[in-house]
Formats: structure tokens, C-alpha cells, sequence
């Protein structure tokens, strides 16, 4: 079934969130990190982007978001994998995005302007750890639990 529907909050301007982790980071550090991954791209996605709505249609499964500054994204869930793509207008940049998640693992990888970056995520009681490189080629290693980011 194709349903149209207005997803309200920050809507998909491109920026350094969904190749940079860091900004990930600083989002959910407090938040329950056990949730799927698709809620944590589209979680980077409205973090990073200017107020506006999302005028989104498609199934939960797969769907095409643009907003009112005519950037667009497509999401499409298959089992543990989430694709996205998208456009950002002001910047005029393209951007991808894989996840897929395997227990308490999920890795991530995706594209900007043709810069790659990549990032795992792991959970565990006792908080989570991110690693990985960004868009520039630098490496990280983050853990994160509910004191803090370290």
C-alpha cells in the first residue's frame, strides 16, 4: 500500500551528520542506542538539518521524502539493511548511506560527493562504541554510556 504522508521536525539537508559520526553521537548519547537502525539515520538526518517538513510518500518500507528547501531523500528497508539516498539543494551535493545491523552490531557505510566513510556501532549493557573513519579519511573510536561521550 502507498500512503502519502507529512513527516514533521527537520527534514533532510545533507550535512556533516550522516558522514561524520561525531554529530551522531552527541545526538544519542542519552538516548536507548538498542533502536533500529533506520531510526538512527533519519534521527542524523533531522539533527542536521534546518526546521521544515518533510513532505513524504511510500510505504514504511520504502519511501521518498522532499521538504520545502527541495532537498529529497528515498529510504528503503529490506530485514536488517537500510539504503538511503539523497540530495541537498543548497550545497547541490548527492549522498548514500548503507546500515545493516547483526545483534548488537550495526555497520554503516555511505558516500558524499564521491568521499566515502564508514563507521560500526556496538552496544552493549554497559553503553556503546563507535569507530570507524569519516568523509576525510580520519579514524575514530568513541564510547559513549549514560555519563557521557569519551
Amino acid at each position: 500500500m502507498i500512503t502519502a504522508f507529512r513527516r514533521r521536525g527537520r527534514a533532510s539537508s545533507h550535512s556533516n551528520a550522516l558522514y561524520n559520526s561525531r554529530h551522531l553521537w552527541q545526538s544519542q548519547k542519552h538516548q536507548n542506542l538498542e533502536v533500529n537502525i533506520m531510526k538512527i539515520a533519519v534521527l542524523a538526518i533531522f539533527f542536521a538539518a534546518s526546521p521544515a517538513f518533510a513532505n513524504c510518500i511510500g510505504s514504511s518500507n520504502f519511501y521518498t521524502c522532499n521538504d520545502s528547501s527541495g532537498n529529497s531523500y528515498t529510504v528503503n528497508r529490506m530485514g536488517n539493511m537500510t539504503n538511503m539516498q539523497g540530495y541537498n539543494a543548497q550545497t547541490g551535493s548527492q549522498w548514500s548511506q548503507s546500515s545493516q545491523t547483526f545483534g548488537n552490531t550495526t555497520l554503516q557505510s555511505g558516500q558524499t560527493n564521491g568521499q566515502s566513510w564508514n563507521q560500526t556501532i556496538q552496544t552493549s549493557p554497559l553503553g556503546t562504541t563507535y569507530s570507524g573513519s569519516d568523509s576525510r579519511g580520519r579514524s575514530f573510536h568513541r564510547q559513549c554510556n549514560q555519563f557521557g561521550c569519551f
